[in-house]
């Protein structure tokens, strides 16, 4: 929900030098008094000038109103959360903060902190958004943004480097980041043969643990760079640790013949003729196959997988799609829910996206028999994505149902009953067969009175 004109952003309350609020379906960032002395001196020095024309700030354009000074800035289309970001995209918000530190530096600026929820994806790349963040640089003054950096950045990457799983999602239940003496105990030793970690984290933690930090009175801004200059090159490096995924080569050993698979794409295709979309959801994307489909018919597609090393593998290829495209590490049956002061700080994932068309291909066998979901609580969790659905069944006759067949389920999975289920609350429009009798794909839009 949009908050009403000049009602302040919820999650937009720590800063005292502005906030964020909506007006005529515009975004805004208010300059508050007490930071207009800075905002004009960072100004008149071309700094933000500069930053735009490198691509790591959002663009934004300043207007004076009668609320003050405020800066119109461009719209994101879909906001996203760390703890939806894989191992790459949360390495890619890294490395942009310690680029823009160190451009902001060389030119007399500085960043008062260092969190990722200041960044999002914005055409397919990393880009900060919190333009009062930069204030002007002092000679002497530490980096007080260091700290956050290493727990709210450095920690979950160092940690997905050495450990299985995807360690973005541990922001999602500490919002502040993973304190560095958790971070230190999780490692393993080996560990501590990395200077990355062995610094910013193993001994960070055990000179923070004893206060000394709030004693860092006086810093050079040569002792910055290299700081900045250590963590850049520690974190370029850095792989994660879950390299290998039963999907990553899905695309190369699909279980269609060349001549099904064509007919799986044409009957998409079909479908969405003479179609424009605002938001397209492709659930369990292994691939962008099928989000291909939708250039040039959805402003954006996001792609989202419960398998990381899937999503950092469209995160790879992302850079190089021409249309908006956003892998995220989320897995639909436990999508991001609300969190934060008051339950309104982090909106969950179906506030910030609302797609109007959902793609679910070669899924709801793997709901059905590894997460027991029955078919009438899937056709419920596919009525609240969006209006328009392309989703595929698969019978148990199919060789991959076979393999993941779950032999204590013995809830009702057939054709008749996954159509029965699924008419409660979306007409059929149409079906193909795509492999004879065991693939079948449906193209079904929400009934007027479920909307």
């Amino acid at each position: 929900m949009t908050p009403t004109d000049f009602e302040p952003e919820y999650s937009s309350y720590k800063d005292a030098d502005g906030f964020v609020f909506y007006e005529n379906n515009k975004v805004y960032r208010k300059i508050n008094p007490s930071f207009l002395p800075k905002y004009e001196w960072l100004k008149s020095r071309g700094i933000y000038e500069n930053l735009l024309q490198q691509k790591l700030l959002i663009p934004f354009t300043e207007v004076l109103t009668n609320k003050g000074v405020c800066l119109e800035t461009t719209i994101v289309p879909i906001i996203t959360y760390p703890y939806e970001w894989c191992f790459e995209q949360l390495k890619q918000a890294a490395l942009l903060q310690l680029q823009l530190m160190d451009c902001c530096l060389k030119q007399g600026a500085i960043l008062k902190d260092a969190t990722p929820f200041n960044i999002q994806f914005y055409n397919n790349k990393a880009c900060f958004i919190d333009l009062l963040s930069i204030e002007p640089y002092e000679e002497g003054t530490p980096w007080n943004g260091y700290k956050q950096f290493c727990e709210m950045f450095l920690a979950p990457l160092i940690l997905s480097a050495y450990l299985p799983g995807n360690w973005n999602k541990s922001l999602a239940v500490q919002l502040e980041g993973i304190p560095l003496k958790q971070a230190a105990a999780a490692l393993p030793f080996k560990a501590s043969f990395n200077s990355l970690s062995l610094i910013h984290i193993i001994s960070h933690s055990k000179f923070s643990s004893k206060g000394s930090s709030s004693q860092i009175k006086k810093i050079s801004k040569d002792k910055i760079f290299s700081i900045l200059n250590h963590l850049k090159s520690g974190i370029e490096d850095l792989t994660a640790f879950d390299k290998k995924s039963n999907w990553t080569s899905y695309e190369n050993q699909m279980p269609y013949t060349a001549e099904e698979l064509q007919l799986k794409k044409q009957s998409v295709e079909n479908w969405l003729s003479g179609k424009q979309y605002d938001t397209v959801l492709d659930i369990g994307a292994n691939h962008d196959v099928y989000a291909k489909l939708f250039h040039g018919k959805a402003k954006q597609v996001i792609a989202i997988d419960n398998d990381s090393t899937v999503i950092d593998n469209l995160c790879k290829k992302s850079a190089d799609i021409t249309y908006s495209f956003i892998p995220l590490h989320i897995d639909i049956t436990m999508v991001s829910p609300a969190l934060g002061l008051n339950l309104k700080e982090r909106k969950s994932f179906f506030e910030r996206v609302q797609p109007d068309m959902t793609i679910a291909l070669a899924l709801v066998h793997h709901l059905f028999h590894s997460r027991n979901i029955p078919l009438d609580r899937m056709a419920e969790l596919f009525k609240t994505c969006s209006k328009d659905l392309i989703i595929e069944f698969i019978s148990e006759e199919d060789e991959q149902f076979q393999k993941i067949r779950n032999i204590n389920n013995h809830l009702a999975y057939d054709k008749t009953s996954f159509e029965k289920a699924f008419s409660l609350y979306f007409s059929i429009n149409s079906v193909v067969e795509i492999k004879a009798g065991k693939r079948y794909l449906y193209y079904m839009t929400l009934k007027q009175s479920t909307v």
